[in-house]
C-alpha cells in the first residue's frame, strides 16, 4: 500500500469522500485505490470533505499528519 499524498486529494476525490457513510467506508475507498489510511485520517478527511473541500488549515494538517506536518515527499499518514 502507498502513503496518501496531498496531491491525491483532488476535488473529485473529496466530493466522493463526502458521500461515504463513515470512516470505515473511507478507509475501504482508499484501500481499493492502493492507499493505507488510518481511522484518524479517515475521520479528518470526512470532516474536511463535508466542509466543501476547502484548503486544510495548519491545525487540520497537523491533526491529519499526527502533529508532524507534511513530510518532504508530500505524504501524509
Amino acid at each position: 500500500m502507498s502513503k496518501l499524498q496531498i496531491k491525491d486529494l483532488t476535488p473529485e476525490v473529496l466530493e466522493e469522500i463526502s458521500k461515504l457513510e463513515n470512516e470505515q467506508a473511507i478507509k475501504e475507498y482508499f484501500a481499493a485505490k492502493g492507499f493505507d489510511v488510518s481511522e484518524k485520517l479517515a475521520k479528518t478527511l470526512k470532516e474536511h470533505a463535508e466542509k466543501g473541500g476547502e484548503e486544510l488549515t495548519e491545525e487540520e494538517l497537523a491533526k491529519v499528519s499526527g502533529g508532524c506536518g507534511q513530510s518532504k515527499n508530500g505524504s501524509i499518514s
